[in-house]
């Protein structure tokens, strides 16, 4: 789950986002589920992997309305980019709901990262 805090004082200087060394950030990496069908070594150990019928690791899933909200104050902070991560983000229950909805976001590139097989 994502915790945002957003200031007035950060909304009035939108668009200007700068890390430490100047430099813009218009990129946002939303997690959006922690589910994986694989239990690699790295991230999901098996002793801590509790599996459902389908063999996927229980799992936590964020909600469509709240990563919608992020998405948008994001937007008006000069984010340009959302990037979903997570476990698996095709295994999210509701992605088709979840493109759609950050799609209608105003100035909003979307792309998402899957696990990676050799």
């Amino acid at each position: 789950v994502i915790y945002v805090r957003i200031r007035t004082a950060d909304l009035e200087r939108a668009g200007k986002m700068r890390d430490q060394f100047g430099r813009n950030i218009d990129y946002l990496r939303l997690s959006i589920t922690d589910a994986c069908d694989l239990r690699c070594e790295y991230c999901k150990p098996r002793e801590l992997c509790r599996l459902n019928r389908h063999g996927v690791t229980q799992t936590i899933n964020a909600d469509v309305d709240e990563l919608l909200a992020y998405a948008k104050a994001a937007s008006e902070l000069g984010i340009r980019h959302i990037r979903l991560t997570g476990g698996e983000p095709l295994l999210y229950p509701q992605l088709d709901r979840l493109l759609s909805a950050l799609g209608k976001v105003h100035g909003i590139d979307i792309r998402y990262y899957k696990r990676h097989q050799t």
